[in-house]
Formats: C-alpha cells, sequence, structure tokens
C-alpha cells in the first residue's frame, strides 16, 4: 500500500489564498505532511503513489457543518447518523457537529452523550462531534460533560418543539455562566423570546401556536412572519448579553441569526469586550418570504426566513470580513419525516394518505419547523454569491473562512480542521464551480426527501469527503450522479477491508429482479408442486406455502439487517466475522462458508435438473397418448444431458460483464410476475371442472403414511422451503450493485413478499384445478409432472405447451441468476483462501471484469452433482434436498453466533435495522429453521424403503465430516476466516482526545 497520496490542482484555497498547489497526505496518519505552490507532475513522486491533478476544480479544505440535528438514537425515523453524515459528504462537508436535542435521551447528560456515541459508532462517512445541552436543572452534568469532550453547549430561550429539551430562563443561564465561566467551551443560544410588546401576541405563539389575532389565514407564510418578529430575536440577544458580565471568559455564540436588527447591539457588545459571535444558514442567504409559496411548509423554521431586504442585509454584514458579527454559515439541517410538514397535495415532498384534515395542510403553525439541507449548503451558497455577481476568487477564499476556518474555529478544532496547512488533517474537497444540477432526491441524501430547495437549479458542488482512515480519498463531483453512490459503496468496501475489484452496475430495479428472480417463483413453485398435495392434500399445498412464506420473511427480514451492515460478495458467510469472537472467527466462517456454498451448489443443480424434467415433461406432452401412457417417456439419462447443457448456458450467461448481466436480468422480475398472473387467469378461465372452496383450503390428508395429517401436513413444508430461500444471494451481488447497504436489503424483503404472494396465489389456482382423483390423475401423470397434467387439462397441447414454455422460462431465469450467486459466493470463498487453488478461483478475468473462473468452477461442480442422476434418482434427489436445509442452516447458525455473542462482540448496525424487534425475530427464525430442518430430514412417506427413504441426512453427514474433516487436517492451520485488512478500527466515529 502506498505510504501517501497527492492531489493537484491550478486552483486551491492555501491559507486565504487561491494558489497552485499539490498537497502531500500521509496514508498513515491521514494528515498532510507537505504542500507545494505549485503543480507537481506525477512523476515528481515514486512509482505508484496515488496522484490526481483536479484542475481546473478548487481544493477546499474539508468544509465544516457546525449546526446539524441527526436525531439519533430515538428519531432516526427523521435522520440519522448513516444517512446524515452521507449527505454531508456529498456537499463536501468533512465534519458535523451534531446538535443536542430531537434526539431521545437528549445530550444533556454523561449517560446521553455515551448513549449518542455508541449510536453513532461505525455509521459516520464524515468525523462527527457533538454539542451538549442546557436544559432547567443540569447545571450539575456541565463540566462532566465538557470532560467528556462535547465541543460547546446549546440552549433554548423559547420553547424547542420537544418536550424533553424544555427552555431556560434567565436563572438557568445565569447558573449555567457561573459554572462554565472558566471552562474550554462555547455556550450558544437559540436566541428567540417573546418581549412585552403586544398582547395581541400572546404566549401561544412561543409555543408555534397561532397568535390570539393571526395577521391572515394560517397556510400563507406571512402570518406566521408576522407571529414572530424580528424583536423576539433582539429582545432574547439582549438578556444574554445582560448576562455576559458574570462569565466575561466565556466565548458566546448566537446560533441562526435571522433578523439584521440585531447586527448593531452584537457589534456594540464586541466592542465592549464581550466574546460573542454570531451564525446564519444558507436559507437565510438563499430565500426570502416574498418568494414563499401558501402552505409551503417546507420553509417553515424558527427564527423564520425574512424578506428579501433583509436577506440583502445579511449578505452585507456577512460581506465585511474585517468586522462583520456575523462569522460562520451552517446549514441548520433539522428534518422531519414528510407527514409533519403538513403538506398540501400540490407541494413537492408532501406525503400521500395524511390524516389530518385539509384544513390542517400548509398550516405553517402545526407544522414542523425545520429546513432540511444538509450537503446541498455550499451549492446553495455559490448559487447566490453567483447570481448577485461576487467576485470568484473572493467567494472562493470567503466560503473557506465562513464554512471551514472559522467553523472549525467555533469547535474548537482549528488545529487540525479547516485549513489545507501541514499538519492538518488531510480533509480536502473537490469543487466544481461550473457544475450543474438541479435538487431532487438523488442529491438530498438525507432519509426524508423533502427540503425548500428541492426542483430548484443550483450551482456547483462537492461529491465525497476524507474521512479518518481515508485521508488520502480525494474525489470529484459536483453533480448528483450514480457515481456518489458509487463511491460511497466502494468506500463502505475498504471499511469493512476489502478492495473494490468488481464493477457496480446494478441499480435498483436490475437489484430488485435480480431478487425476485432467484426466487423464481412460476418456474420453481410448480415443480415441486406435487410434493405438498401427495403427502398432506390440497390444503397442505395452500396453506404451508402461505405459513412459509411468513416465516420466510421473517428469516429475510433478519438476514437482510446483518448484511445490510456487511453488504460483501461473501453475504451472511462474511457478516460470521462481525459477530463470532476472533478466537472462534474461523471455525463458525468454515462451517457457514461450506453450507452456503454446498446449498447453493446443489440448488443451482437442482434447478438444471428440473429444467431437464420440465423440458422432457413438454417433450412428452407433444408426443401423443395412447393406452394410459406417451410415446415418449424421458430417461434419468437424457434428463442429466439436458441438466448439463442447461448449466453450460447458464456459465456462459454468467461470464458476461456486470453491465450485460444488469441489462439482462432487468427483465427477467416483469416476466416472471406477469406469466404468473396470467397463467393463474388463464388456467382459472379454461379448466372445465374445479373444485370447491373447501376442498381447496379445508382438506388435509394423511397420504405420507406416517398416520397423522399434521405431520403429513408439516411434511409439505418441502415446496415453500426449496423455493423460498436464499436469501443472502442477493447480497452477493453487493459488490456490483450502486447503495448496495440500503437495496440489497430492500431487494430481499421486496423479492420475498412479491414471491410469497405469486406463489400464494400459484399454489391456489392451481388447487382449484385439481381433479377430484387427483392422486391418480395429476401426481401419478404419465407426463411424470404434475403441474404439466393440470396445464394439459386446462389448454390442451398447444396451450399446456405454452403455459410450461412460460415455467421453463423463468426456472431458466432462476438457475441462472442462482449460478451467478453461487459464483459470487465461490469468488470470495477463494478470495479467503478457503478453496483448493484459491488463487485461481479468485481471479477477476481482465476482459469480462467478472470472477469468470469461479463461474465455470460451480458448473463443472453442479455438473457433476447432476451426473449422479444417472445412476440413482433416490441419490441425487437426496443431495437436492440438502439446499433449503444447508441455506437456512447457514442463515440461523450467523443468527444464533449474533445473538450469543451480544455481550462480546459488538455488531454496527448498518441503514436497515429492525430495532427492538430484531431479538425476537432472530429467536423466531432460528427456532422455526431448526424445527423444519428436523422434519424435512425424515423420510416423507411410510413405509420406509430403500427408494423412498430421505437420504438427505446422511449426504449432510457425509458433507459435514468430510468439511470437518479437512478442516482438522490442516485447513485450520491455513484458514483464518474473511481476510480482511482489519481497517474498520481506524474508522471510529470519535478520536477521544480531539472528540469525545
Amino acid at each position: 500500500m502506498a505510504q501517501r497520496s497527492q492531489s493537484a490542482s491550478t486552483r486551491a484555497v492555501i491559507e486565504d489564498r487561491l494558489t497552485a498547489a499539490t498537497i502531500v497526505i500521509s496514508a498513515t496518519t491521514g494528515k498532510i505532511i507537505s504542500i507545494f505552490h505549485s503543480v507537481l507532475e506525477a512523476s515528481s513522486f515514486p512509482a505508484g503513489t496515488p496522484y490526481t491533478d483536479y484542475s481546473p476544480h478548487v481544493l477546499l479544505p474539508g468544509l465544516v457543518d457546525a449546526h446539524v440535528h441527526l436525531n439519533e438514537p430515538g428519531r432516526t425515523e427523521w435522520e440519522g447518523f448513516w444517512t446524515g453524515t452521507r449527505a454531508a459528504a456529498f456537499g463536501g462537508v468533512t465534519t458535523v457537529v451534531d446538535m443536542p436535542l430531537n434526539a431521545i435521551p437528549p445530550t444533556t447528560t454523561v449517560a446521553g452523550l455515551k448513549e449518542k456515541i455508541a449510536a453513532a459508532q461505525g455509521q459516520c462517512w464524515v468525523d462527527v462531534g457533538l454539542y451538549g445541552g442546557i436544559v432547567p436543572g443540569n447545571v450539575h452534568e456541565l463540566k462532566s460533560l465538557v470532560r467528556g469532550g462535547v465541543r460547546g453547549f446549546k440552549g433554548f430561550m423559547i420553547d424547542s418543539g420537544v418536550e424533553e429539551f424544555p427552555a431556560v430562563s434567565s436563572e438557568d443561564i445565569a447558573a449555567v455562566f457561573e459554572e462554565l465561566a472558566d471552562e474550554p467551551t462555547t455556550v450558544m443560544f437559540h436566541a428567540e423570546m417573546i418581549p412585552p410588546v403586544s398582547a395581541s401576541i400572546g404566549d401561544d405563539v412561543q409555543f408555534s401556536l397561532p397568535p390570539l389575532v393571526p395577521s391572515g389565514p394560517l397556510d400563507r407564510y406571512q402570518t406566521f412572519l408576522d407571529s414572530r418578529p424580528s424583536s423576539f430575536e433582539t429582545y432574547a440577544i439582549a438578556e444574554v448579553l445582560s448576562l455576559a458580565h458574570l462569565a466575561p471568559k466565556l466565548p458566546l455564540h448566537i446560533v441562526h441569526l435571522s433578523a439584521t436588527e440585531a447586527i448593531p447591539m452584537i457589534r456594540e457588545a464586541r466592542a465592549k469586550g464581550v466574546k460573542i459571535t454570531t451564525e446564519t444558514c444558507f436559507h437565510y442567504l438563499s430565500l426570502a418570504a416574498e418568494q414563499i409559496q401558501e402552505g409551503d411548509t417546507r420553509h417553515k423554521c424558527c427564527p423564520p426566513i425574512r424578506e428579501q431586504a433583509n436577506q440583502d442585509g445579511l449578505w452585507q454584514e456577512l460581506l465585511d470580513m474585517n468586522d462583520s458579527v456575523i462569522k460562520t454559515v451552517v446549514s441548520d439541517h433539522s428534518p422531519c419525516t414528510p407527514n409533519l410538514k403538513l403538506l398540501p397535495a400540490h407541494v413537492p415532498g408532501a406525503e400521500s394518505g395524511l390524516e389530518a384534515s385539509d384544513q390542517s395542510n400548509g398550516d405553517f403553525f402545526s407544522a414542523w419547523g425545520g429546513i432540511s439541507s444538509v450537503g446541498l449548503g455550499i451549492s446553495v451558497l455559490w448559487t447566490e454569491a453567483m447570481r448577485r455577481s461576487l467576485p470568484t476568487d473572493e467567494t472562493l477564499r470567503n466560503i473557506a473562512m465562513w464554512c471551514s476556518v472559522n467553523t472549525a474555529k467555533q469547535v474548537g478544532l482549528e488545529r487540525q480542521k479547516g485549513a489545507l496547512k501541514v499538519g492538518m488533517d488531510g480533509d480536502v474537497a473537490v469543487f466544481d464551480d461550473e457544475a450543474e444540477f438541479e435538487v431532487q432526491s438523488n442529491a438530498m441524501l438525507f432519509r426524508n426527501k423533502c427540503s425548500p430547495y428541492q426542483g430548484k437549479t443550483v450551482k456547483a458542488g462537492f461529491s465525497e469527503k476524507t474521512g479518518p482512515a481515508e485521508k488520502d480519498r480525494v474525489t470529484i463531483a459536483g453533480r448528483p450522479a450514480m457515481a456518489t453512490i458509487e463511491d460511497d459503496d466502494e468506500r463502505l468496501l475498504a471499511r469493512i477491508g476489502y478492495k473494490q475489484e468488481l464493477k457496480r452496475e446494478f441499480n435498483k430495479w436490475s437489484t430488485v429482479s435480480y431478487a425476485i428472480s432467484l426466487l423464481g417463483v412460476l418456474g420453481s413453485q410448480p415443480a415441486t408442486y406435487g410434493v405438498p398435495i401427495s403427502l398432506g392434500g390440497p390444503a397442505t399445498a395452500v396453506w404451508a406455502w402461505f405459513i412459509g412464506s411468513v416465516m420466510a420473511m421473517v428469516i429475510a427480514s433478519c438476514v437482510a439487517e446483518l448484511v445490510s451492515a456487511y453488504p460483501t460478495a461473501g453475504g451472511m458467510y462474511f457478516v460470521t466475522k462481525q459477530v463470532v469472537p476472533p478466537e472462534h472467527v474461523a471455525i463458525w466462517a468454515w462451517i457457514i462458508g461450506w453450507c452456503n456454498f454446498l446449498g447453493q451448489a446443489t440448488g443451482v443443480a437442482s434447478l438444471a435438473y428440473t429444467i431437464g424434467q420440465m423440458i422432457l415433461a413438454g417433450a412428452s406432452l407433444n408426443s401423443g397418448y395412447s393406452d394410459g401412457s406417451y410415446g415418449y417417456s424421458p430417461t434419468a439419462a437424457q434428463t442429466v444431458l439436458v441438466a448439463l447443457l442447461t448449466l453450460v448456458v447458464f456459465g456462459a450467461i454468467c461470464s458476461l460483464t456486470t453491465k450485460a448481466l444488469h441489462r439482462v436480468v432487468l427483465w427477467f422480475a416483469p416476466i416472471n410476475i406477469l406469466a404468473t398472473i396470467g397463467i393463474c387467469i388463464a388456467l382459472l378461465i379454461l379448466t372445465p371442472d374445479k373444485r370447491s372452496a373447501r376442498f381447496v383450503f379445508t382438506d388435509i390428508e394423511d397420504h405420507s403414511g406416517w398416520g397423522s395429517k399434521g405431520f403429513s401436513f408439516l411434511l409439505g413444508f418441502l415446496n415453500v422451503a426449496w423455493v423460498m430461500t436464499d436469501y443472502d444471494g442477493t447480497t452477493h451481488m453487493s459488490e456490483e450493485t450502486h447503495d448496495a447497504a440500503v437495496r440489497g436489503p430492500l431487494a430481499i424483503r421486496l423479492a420475498v413478499l412479491v414471491s410469497g404472494v405469486l406463489g400464494w396465489l400459484l399454489n391456489i389456482t392451481f388447487t382449484f384445478c385439481l381433479t377430484p382423483d387427483y392422486m391418480n390423475d395429476i401426481v401419478a401423470s404419465p407426463t411424470g409432472l404434475p403441474i404439466a397434467q393440470i396445464f394439459l387439462n386446462a389448454g390442451g397441447r398447444a396451450g399446456g405447451t405454452a403455459m410450461l414454455f412460460f415455467v421453463i422460462l423463468v426456472q431458466f431465469f432462476t438457475g441462472a441468476t442462482a449460478l451467478l450467486a453461487n459464483a459470487r459466493m465461490t469468488y470470495a470463498f477463494a478470495r479467503d483462501e478457503a478453496l483448493p487453488f484459491s488463487s485461481f478461483w479468485s481471479k477477476i478475468n481482465a476482459t469480462t471484469g467478472t470472477p469468470v473462473n469461479a463461474v465455470w468452477l460451480v458448473v463443472v461442480f453442479c455438473g457433476c452433482l447432476n451426473l449422479i442422476g444417472i445412476g440413482s434418482t433416490e441419490t441425487i434427489t437426496a443431495i437436492f434436498n440438502l439446499c433449503a436445509p444447508c441455506l437456512d442452516l447457514s442463515y440461523v447458525a450467523v443468527l444464533f453466533a449474533h445473538q450469543v455473542y451480544a455481550h462480546r462482540v459488538q455488531f454496527i448496525e448498518g441503514p436497515y435495522t429492525l430495532g427492538k424487534w430484531s431479538k425476537p425475530l432472530n429467536i423466531l427464525a432460528i427456532s422455526w429453521v431448526v424445527f423444519i430442518s428436523v422434519v424435512l430430514f425424515f423420510p416423507t412417506t411410510r413405509p420406509v424403503t430403500a427408494t423412498n427413504m430421505n437420504y438427505a441426512i446422511a449426504v449432510a453427514g457425509f458433507v459435514g465430516i468430510f468439511s470437518l474433516g479437512w478442516w482438522w487436517a490442516g485447513a485450520r492451520k491455513k484458514y483464518t476466516g474473511p481476510r480482511t485488512q482489519d481497517i474498520m478500527s481506524m474508522v471510529d466515529t470519535f478520536e477521544r482526545e480531539d472528540y469525545a
């Protein structure tokens, strides 16, 4: 690994100068180790050293947004560390400082501080600092919070809007000043108070309720603005200044100054020696009251956005760089869920189905106050500056001062943040001042896409930041393109410990299509429909699928939570490393990896085999029927031959480039869904003699011979267990998917939901189409495939063949996607030296950019499994029966380890989490899989003979003995588990000596 990296440009803001520069950053410490005031050539540095010339874009110090509400823990539906800091990185922000309120608990105690630090671990895309809060009665906590590392304190002088963070009185402020008089901290105020001016205003205004005598309709912005005049701010600031003498050395700060009327009094106080500064916000500098439409509560904030003349006054003060009282510009990102904004339907971002009455929609007094803008601020600021025709070079220097240098100083980080200097953190932002984009959801990376900037065209922008473990990484942006998400994914993969080798081409739709196709309900469900009806009767097929689908959703949700945190090609196999103590990782990962590999391989082999069965059943269907049999009856060897040819075609498809795979897979799900619905409709219309609802939903039989309808019903779960599995198959494509930590879990859950519903519809439809003597007419059909007989009965030879064609086509899609998942798992397994000749199998093909060798290893292995079918149908059936138990057991083993070792191994959640339901759902998933796996290892019929024996348990035992024997024979000396660079510990959100 290179020990340093170089970033160069003809324009860089270095110590308040715009100059050419080459910045050298240590890869070990993340610090700037030298700066050359010219653009050096790459040849000036040792060969292999990372070097990028970003000319003509501007190198700025990473921005420090000193006013952000991240709301975690407690209100993560509003915002969270993961989404908020990622949005910040999009806008060139490399450090955010989180406000103490809107999270539950607020950061008003040491316990609350520790809880917030714990919540932030592993979730932050940028450096994060925390403020402490001032509320009535917490004076005794303040010094401990200073020792804990908070970057300052904030108190409200008016109702905050959340009950856990009440406003402070003048007496409270006096006590705080006395307590913190000699502490190295800053005390900040939301400075609004109701002055004793008019009874028509009333105390209700401080709770954002309408005044006693409103000046107009409540959905008109001017009415709201009239209720919070500038005197609210001037009166509160005057109160703070009157108490400043109690702590003359204590720095004071007014947050989000809106009213220009307060500027003279602050300037006068500073002239008298009061240590007070103030900030303003991007929205006060870019939005004006005259432009706000009726009901557009996206603009509501407190203090309010004022008139254009007030905005002009703020700019005038800000541009007085020598004497301005406004030292910093921040976002005051204060989001909420869209429903709390009470937006009318015509306003972008409005949430449909609100329970509030039409009269309350657009009510500025009832709506939550706060502007969502983190990551957009500098683009907004630059756009407004250019509109005002301000000098380009001077504005670049000013932005660095307002949003980096001074904000870092405000929170006590001026020795490491806010400037491009030797010895400082290598936080470099690449600014494209010529770019232009429209603010839409792809540019609003915060959780809830509800912002007054939506739909506006802004100029310039940023992309990523360079974080604590990656201060040598600088990437260019300025446009909210998919590359932004791709870079985030690559960075997350690097944090996990793997190099990005595969190309990310899968988007949201191809990922969902892949996940749905992986389950392939129209192909796989018909292939095994005969099992439940032949064992437990018609109702078993219906209700076993329903119950199994519900449990599949439970398991899938638990899997999704884990792989959301660690989206790698290894899937649940890799997650093992993050939930098991280091000394046990190797053996756990070995067993889980082999279970997953074997389960997927047997699944792929069985899919190819069933395609062979269905193709030859179609041939039989069209061969002519006489004397109780068809003219053509396929042999086992012929079925295996078709299966082998199918595997070769699978391999050819899976050897394509990722972009080609994305384009192909995109069509799989639509065809699957439309064909399923079409076949259901066709069968219900064309089948002449359908069964009753009572037959379909209540008729449970004991066809298994076990003497128990209940046990026969349980054996019927083989159908749904075989189809609804391989949940983490989608995750094996994570390293080729944009925004994998979010889209992977979503695709997994959506696929189970869609497949569960479609599969249930198919089961119900097929069961309505059974004959009275279905055991002889359907189960024992001469076609060799029960569903083929159902199609034949409904559509005749032509119609039945057409329906069977779509089943085969979808099953083909399923087989191709399953082999793709198996190949990526093989690649991940080989990458960790878990296979013989691992370096060969993990090699990325230079032409396709995909692990082609791993693809053909899977083809050959699955082909060998299928060859067994020539000699023994019972043995190959037993091997195929391993698919569901092996996969499900590999999942629940990780879930089990996660629960058992939770007290020893801290798990860092990803974007998708089950929250308080995580543990109970994990326990339910584990219990269900263990129970149903035991059932599915039983012989399906009695009396048990050599022919009908379920040999799955014997095959599983053989594989278990083989893999464990190999482990003890020598693998344990070489294999250490997933082989990552152990850099997760380097990306902690906080450095204790610097933050908290």
